[in-house]
């Protein structure tokens, strides 16, 4: 029986995740056999209240892109979203550790949820966290934009020293930001990038040009967050792009 499965597999994973910390919440796995298509079942199941969808399928990515059927999974969700594209060493070991983590940052707030989230991941996995901030050099706000992300880095300390984690945080200017994270990447030698987004509008799941960039080319695993995923949709198309840590 699959379900059965599904609860064995998740079950394990949130049993290995609490670790010996004090105070793990519990994990309810509920299996539900539905009629409709993937996209329905989980926008029914979304009306139940839930915030956050997480996803991985096998499916991810196809060609470079988010795939039709993770757009279709995804489409009908209102809440925040995050996408996960396994690589690396956790393809042919999904159970390896996460000993890097990299988050690329802004003073954007999706940026800042993202990096909160990657600090939490690198406290409970044990991951050295390093937080890459990138200016672009061309910027006609330069001084701004790097006011607002040495505030973001800040708070990203801030988040550490209260969850009693170790993030270093390093500040870079480059004219392209996607190829700067890629350097990052086998700088550091990460096995997990973490980047908070925004949803851009339309049919096809996209996060924008920068996470493009790490679908098509980064070798290890990607994370992205996108609170309030539909809120940031209507957002981006009235106020036209705006600047993200992953686009």
């Amino acid at each position: 029986d699959p379900s059965r499965e599904i609860v064995k597999t998740v079950t394990s994973a949130a049993a290995e995740a609490g670790g010996k910390e004090r105070d793990v919440p519990e994990v309810d796995v509920i299996v539900r056999k539905h009629d409709a298509a993937p996209g329905e079942a989980v926008a029914a199941e979304a009306r139940r209240g839930y915030d956050l969808l997480v996803v991985g399928i096998e499916a991810t990515v196809r060609r470079g892109v988010f795939s039709d059927e993770l757009s279709k999974l995804v489409s009908q969700f209102d809440g925040s979203i995050a996408i996960v594209a396994v690589r690396g060493v956790h393809e042919s070991d999904p159970a390896a550790p996460i000993a890097r983590l990299l988050v690329p940052v802004t003073g954007n707030e999706n940026a800042r949820r993202g990096a909160e989230i990657a600090v939490a991941l690198g406290k409970s996995s044990k991951a050295r966290v390093s937080a890459l901030s990138i200016i672009e050099k061309g910027a006609k706000n330069k001084q701004q934009l790097r006011r607002e992300t040495e505030a973001v880095s800040d708070e990203i300390e801030k988040i550490a020293r209260y969850l009693k984690a170790k993030v270093k945080t390093t500040t870079r200017t480059d004219d392209n930001a996607g190829a700067a994270i890629l350097h990052a990447v086998e700088r550091e030698e990460s096995d997990l990038v973490v980047a908070g987004v925004s949803r851009r509008p339309g049919e096809k799941l996209s996060f924008g040009g920068i996470a493009d960039t790490l679908l098509k080319e980064a070798k290890c695993s990607l994370l992205f967050v996108a609170p309030q995923a539909r809120a940031a949709a209507k957002s981006s198309s009235k106020g036209g792009e705006e600047s993200a840590a992953a686009g």
